[in-house]
């Protein structure tokens, strides 16, 4: 078993020094949020003794670093994300004074960003988010300047200003469209290289799919493939069905430089028997070729690549007959129950096989997820549980774990292997789709890690030269719906499911923050050097799930899933279906982000009582047009909904234009209704102390948000009489299901006891001692015998006896005090 103490490490380290030039050398160093733990470090040259109790910050803000500028270094709350900061430029502070030199890497301004070449790869810091506050936020574009001689500042719309600016990505909905008619539906998306977006799947809708002129008008089966050409801007140009009389599916489409796509997928022919088929349309819809490899078993194709005229293709088999021709590995290898991975090459014009092999080994299932072609081989991610899997110049040469992922590169004849690797830890790992980025194999999906033995989302970059590998895992949780998608930029976008209880992945600026209720589908973006730069949820007023990202050419990102029981916040005006299927089904979406500088932003002063204004808010646009509940629509920026009531609440989403290339539409979730409980007056209640006279009238209060003083309420008594401590369990209710409690204590006193110099007295018999002859000294005296019956003064003593005296002072009885007496 691969294991990691087998190896030497060795860490490597690129330093980058950022010199703020002119800069204040006195500026004030102010620390916020400072940890009650401390770390001590006997590491440092000259310091024998160490340096101690070295404590941890969440803010340190430098200030006047430059004249009315601070820089605020913090931890952002999002914990997935490193330390970041901001400058604070205040009223008559001048961006222009802000100049950063760059020492030890090469740096300079691509694509709006900061490039530094670093020994691992590129490095980029991202265009900053910048807004000016006040009563709200005023989003404001700021950019990276190039000052020459590796130093760099800001080009900003203003250069000094009475408010304060903050210079500090985020994803912006661009639009959004169900994929639905009625029936059950599911969908991918990928776009060519004109940006033609095509969405393929399967679905049971008879309608809202095909249109007139395509292969296929109609469903013929249970669920059908389907294939759909959009453009960029979410119109539909064509659609077409794809099936027989069962279940049929395109997982996977390409294009060739004609702009045909090529989809591959499954048919249904009977009970535990699915083969695999190849479809070939052309750019109108109609049908070229299509090609099935017949089987007796259930066989999955998972990835298609087109090529120079050939098509790739490549999945698993449960069927020992796949129809093999001209195989590196003819026979399949494994037993009945278990997988090989399956690989294909077929003709682009004819769809005539050139060569179909098994590829596996007897100990395990093999499976084939992705296939990169290239002009000189093919790029293949895989996985596999053999350990006997042929390694040639491999990174990782051991099987890890359970199941592992398979790195390939094979000829593009089929029957040579140039390079392969296991990669995985000692689990089980998933990971369905790579890219190659410069030489660099980028391999994000889940990995098992001591931390999480199960599993938790993980990046792998593997340089193909020298194999220097670098493994990053991150804590969230997107099971069991987690997926990753590489970029050809070496982006890394995971999708996820969300349920109630988990954290918050989304990021300040997000497209949408945590959803109130039910599941939903995330998308998060890492960059190349594997630090979060987002993080965002996507639904409705309902649930979304199975979440699939992918890219197209010029920047667009694009989400697609199934959305169940909502009825706003998908579609967005002017896509190509603005409502869902039918209630109880399972609609797609798909939904086109953007990445940008938050140059729009909408608000509202949720949560509101009933009865109160709603009010809506947007900026960083020209036109608005806003949407949302109970029939809600207006075009104006800032639009207010007098007399709330509950019909109200959900989701507001304002389509925001003028923004350039980043208009899209933005959602704020709004509730109204009281969900906030009462703030009691006095946050500790005073003990309360008495005699036995104590009443308790003082009542205490507490401030709601919507119902204003609340007074509380109990079950306990409020008057008090025999000595001890009693509890007043307060409560607080707003008469809106929401309460709050507090409680009081009260101690009751009682009397000195009456006063004796001797609990034991002697008494001569023939002088008839009776209890008034007790020395004694108090107020109000009484006597009593052992069983608690009052006597009268006049009692005679009785020789041995013990007897028992209060007394009461302002009516209140003392306890009892026990003198016993002699007769003699």
């Amino acid at each position: 078993m691969f294991s990691e103490d087998e190896f030497l490490y060795e860490n490597h380290f690129h330093r980058i020094d950022i010199e703020l030039l002119n800069s204040n050398k006195n500026a004030s160093i102010v620390s916020e949020g400072k940890s009650q733990d401390y770390s001590n470090y006997y590491n440092i040259p000259n310091k024998p003794k160490g340096v101690t109790s070295v404590h941890r910050y969440q803010k340190i803000t430098y200030k006047n670093i430059y004249p009315n500028i601070d820089l605020v270094f913090f931890k952002p709350k999002d914990t997935l994300k490193p330390i970041e900061y901001n400058f604070i430029i205040n009223p008559g502070g001048k961006i222009s004074d802000i100049k950063m030199k760059f020492n030890g890497a090469k740096t300079s301004v691509k694509d709006k960003r900061l490039l530094m070449k670093v020994r691992f790869g590129d490095l980029y810091e991202n265009i900053p988010n910048s807004w000016m506050e006040g009563n709200r936020k005023e989003y404001i574009e700021v950019l990276f300047k190039d000052l020459g001689d590796q130093v760099f500042g800001f080009n900003a719309p203003v250069e000094t200003s009475n408010r304060k600016i903050v210079i500090d990505p985020v994803p912006t909905r661009v639009w959004g469209s169900y994929i639905a008619g009625y029936g059950d539906d599911y969908g991918r998306a990928k776009a060519d290289l004109q940006n033609t977006l095509y969405i393929f799947g399967c679905t049971s809708s008879s309608t809202n799919f095909a249109t007139s002129g395509t292969y296929q008008q109609n469903v013929a089966g249970g669920l059908d493939a389907y294939l759909m050409k959009i453009t960029k801007n979410g119109q539909k140009i064509w659609g077409s069905y794809y099936g027989s009389n069962m279940t049929d599916m395109f997982n996977d489409i390409d294009f060739d430089e004609n702009f045909n796509i090529y989809a591959g997928g499954t048919v249904e022919r009977g009970f535990n028997n699915t083969d695999i088929m190849v479809v070939k349309f052309n750019s109108s819809g109609a049908l070229m070729f299509e090609k099935e490899f017949v089987s007796s078993r259930n066989d999955k194709l998972y990835t298609i690549s087109y090529n120079q005229n050939e098509v790739f293709m490549g999945g698993d088999a449960f069927s020992s007959d796949f129809p093999t021709v001209n195989a590196m590995q003819p026979l399949k290898s494994t037993p009945m129950g278990y997988t090989d991975g399956i690989l294909a090459s077929l003709n682009a014009l004819t769809g005539n096989v050139n060569w179909a092999t098994y590829f596996g080994r007897s100990d395990g299932s093999t499976s084939v997820f992705q296939i990169m072609s290239s002009s000189d081989h093919l790029e293949i991610i895989g996985a596999t549980q053999s350990e006997n899997i042929p390694m040639v110049n491999a990174f990782q040469p051991i099987k890890g774990g359970g199941s592992d992922g398979i790195y390939i590169r094979l000829s593009k004849s089929g029957n040579t292997i140039l390079k392969s690797s296991y990669f995985g830890n000692s689990g089980h790992e998933f990971v369905l789709k790579g890219r190659i980025v410069n030489n660099t194999l980028i391999l994000p999906g889940r990995y098992s890690t001591i931390a999480f033995p199960t599993g938790q989302p993980g990046i792998w970059r593997v340089n193909l030269s020298t194999h220097v590998m670098t493994k990053n895992y991150f804590n969230f949780n997107g099971e069991p719906q987690l997926l990753a998608y590489p970029d050809g930029s070496g982006n890394v976008f995971f999708t996820g499911l969300h349920s109630n209880g988990q954290p918050d992945i989304s990021t300040p600026g997000a497209y949408m923050g945590i959803p109130p209720m039910y599941t939903s589908t995330f998308l998060i973006k890492y960059n190349q050097n594997d630090v979060k730069e987002w993080g965002t949820y996507y639904t409705g007023n309902g649930a979304t799930q199975q979440g699939e990202a992918t890219t197209d050419y010029e920047g667009g990102i694009y989400l697609t899933g199934f959305s169940g029981l909502n009825t706003t916040g998908i579609a967005t005006p002017g896509t190509f279906q603005q409502q869902g299927g039918g209630a109880g089904n399972h609609d797609g979406f798909i939904a086109k982000f953007r990445d940008c500088t938050s140059s729009a932003m909408v608000s509202s002063n949720s949560p509101v009582c009933i009865n109160s204004t709603l009010q809506l808010n947007a900026s960083g646009g020209a036109v608005y047009n806003w949407t949302g509940p109970n029939g809600f629509t207006s075009t104006l920026q800032n639009p207010s909904i007098p007399n709330a009531t509950a019909v109200n609440s959900g989701i507001y989403t304002c389509q925001v234009s003028g923004t350039g290339s980043c208009d899209g539409s933005f959602t704020v979730n709004v509730t109204v209704g009281d969900t906030i409980a009462p703030v009691p007056t006095l946050a500790t209640l005073p003990n309360i102390t008495g005699d036995c006279h104590t009443v308790v009238s003082n009542i205490p209060t507490a401030t709601d948000n919507c119902a204003g003083t609340v007074t509380a309420t109990t079950t306990d008594p409020l008057s008090y009489s025999l000595p001890g401590t009693y509890v007043i369990h307060w409560t607080y209710n707003d008469g809106n299901g929401n309460t709050s409690a507090q409680n009081q204590s009260v101690t009751v006193t009682a009397p000195a006891l009456p006063a004796t110099a001797n609990t034991q007295q002697t008494f001569c018999a023939s002088l008839h001692p009776i209890l008034s002859d007790i020395q004694i000294t108090g107020q109000g005296i009484k006597w009593y015998d052992a069983a608690g019956i009052l006597l009268a003064g006049t009692t005679p003593l009785v020789n041995g006896q013990t007897y028992f005296a209060s007394q009461t002072i302002n009516g209140c009885e003392s306890n009892k005090i026990a003198i016993q007496v002699y007769r003699k």
